[in-house]
């Protein structure tokens, strides 16, 4: 729970963060911010990100003392990752027009700086390393808060921006250092460290593909946008999408470190049909609280534009953000539903195919005679992914989402929605009404979750809940 309430703080730093940059910069400079930030993004995803994947799958006390060579090799990694992020980045610069040289070596150095943030957060995680992994999190926080707010507010310009928040990463990876573990220090042989990478690579591989491609469609979907609308535009559209995807990425993410986990003991311990079953149980947790978290976006949109959302934004960001938002549920669906039933099973072939799926509905974008139909495409384009990972679970023959528990938790969201719905017409938008939303809807949920058990949480994963239930219920007479 611990792990789960410090993910959700990182989405509240970061969306505030993200908030601030777009008043200070205002939407032409907060487009070309957002652009250096996707990039930096696709960068750490197809250089880095397989260090994480593999420590979060790989690595523990037990293989950090019987395999060494795997943690060297994944060090060694990330070396070489990081000189060849650099040499990209500067051969960026020096192609790139002269008003985006600057922000390509922000993003370079973003690049390197987070996938290094990445991969230690997993180590502590695969070692259980509650307390360094906290202290990691909240020193990026703080460090946000200071370096990129500041940057934006003392320059109005994106590119100092972004080396703001490499600057933070820096700062939270130096005062964490101490909790965090220390670089392997092992002589290995050249083979085994050969070994212990290809085997990291060979399971990685098909999950960065993928990440690669579901990013590289909103990259390029800002780049259309600012090529043919300009750079307001994509501030626009990039703010709309920050907001919707980073609330409901933070709950998937936050799910997936403590679910997957969960999957991958059950494989150690019952078997591969343990795990699937985990898997199955880890989906219908993941939709319980997915679908009142996107449905309730929605319900309280005018009141999030109106609370957060930067005069200059107000208006073009409702309409972007509600067009966004069931693609956003749809790719949170896919990502940390959907794919870790088929990681589990090391089955590649799935989840590259419903990223060169949704890359290719998001082609839609190309032709878009107005930038509403960008975001149209993108949500499609989601869309699109979450149905043929949905039906290729069913073809692989692996258990999927019971149609009795997602009509379980259709009906708590619906009897959420009846009681927020009159708020959102009733009242003028603002702050307050946010939270009445906000708390109102959540009470509602809660109790109709409690009441149906969706996904089992009252009986798996509530114990006192439980106890308390037998101990009102009365005694039975054998």
């Amino acid at each position: 729970m611990t792990i789960f309430a410090a993910y959700l703080s990182n989405a509240v730093f970061s969306l505030l963060v993200g908030l601030a940059c777009a008043a200070l910069l205002g939407a032409q400079e907060f487009g070309r911010f957002a652009l250096g930030l996707a990039g930096a993004g696709l960068a750490q995803a197809v250089v880095f990100d397989w260090l994480r994947l593999a420590a979060a799958r790989f690595h523990s006390r037990r293989v950090g003392d019987e395999r060494p060579a795997l943690r060297a090799a994944l060090d060694r990694g990330f070396l070489a990752g990081a000189v060849a992020c650099a040499a990209l980045a500067c051969a960026l610069a020096l192609l790139a027009p002269e008003d985006l040289r600057w922000l390509a070596l922000a993003a370079g150095a973003m690049a390197i700086l987070n996938g290094l943030y990445d991969y230690r957060a997993a180590l502590a995680r695969s070692l259980f390393l509650d307390s360094a992994f906290l202290r990691l999190m909240l020193a990026k926080n703080a460090g946000a808060t200071v370096c990129v707010i500041g940057a934006a507010a003392w320059s109005g310009r994106a590119d100092a921006a972004l080396a703001g928040a490499a600057a933070a990463l820096a700062f939270a990876l130096l005062i964490a250092r101490a909790a965090l573990p220390a670089p392997a220090h092992v002589v290995c042989a050249r083979g085994a460290l050969r070994a212990e990478a290809v085997a990291s690579l060979r399971y990685a591989a098909p999950v960065v593909l993928a990440g690669a491609l579901y990013l590289a469609g909103p990259m390029l979907d800002r780049a259309i946008v600012a090529a043919r609308w300009g750079y307001a535009e994509s501030g626009y559209f990039s703010l709309a999408f920050d907001v919707g995807w980073r609330v409901l990425a933070a709950l998937g993410a936050a799910l997936d470190v403590f679910l997957f986990q969960l999957a991958v003991r059950a494989e150690e311990t019952g078997g591969a049909q343990a795990a699937q079953e985990q898997a199955a149980r880890n989906l219908a947790v993941a939709f319980a609280l997915l679908t009142p978290a996107a449905l309730g976006l929605w319900l309280v949109a005018p009141s999030l534009e109106s609370a957060l959302a930067p005069p200059d934004f107000q208006g073009l960001f409702l309409a972007r953000f509600e067009t966004l938002l069931p693609g956003f549920f749809c790719l949170a669906l896919t990502s940390y539903g959907l794919q870790p039933a088929f990681q589990i099973r090391r089955a590649a072939a799935p989840l590259v195919a419903g990223a060169a799926c949704a890359f290719a509905a998001n082609g839609l974008a190309l032709f878009a005679p107005a930038p509403a139909f960008v975001a149209l495409a993108q949500s499609l384009s989601f869309a699109c992914a979450c149905a043929l990972m949905a039906g290729l679970l069913r073809r692989a023959g692996l258990p999927g989402l019971a149609p009795r528990e997602a009509a379980r938790t259709g009906l708590a969201a619906l009897a959420m929605a009846a009681c927020v719905w009159p708020l959102r017409n009733a009242f003028a938008p603002g702050a307050a009404l946010l939270l009445a939303q906000a708390g109102l809807g959540a009470l509602v949920f809660l109790a109709c979750a409690f009441a149906l058990d969706l996904a089992g949480l009252r009986s798996r994963g509530f114990p006192g809940w439980r106890r308390a239930r037998k101990r009102a219920s009365p005694p039975t007479n054998h």
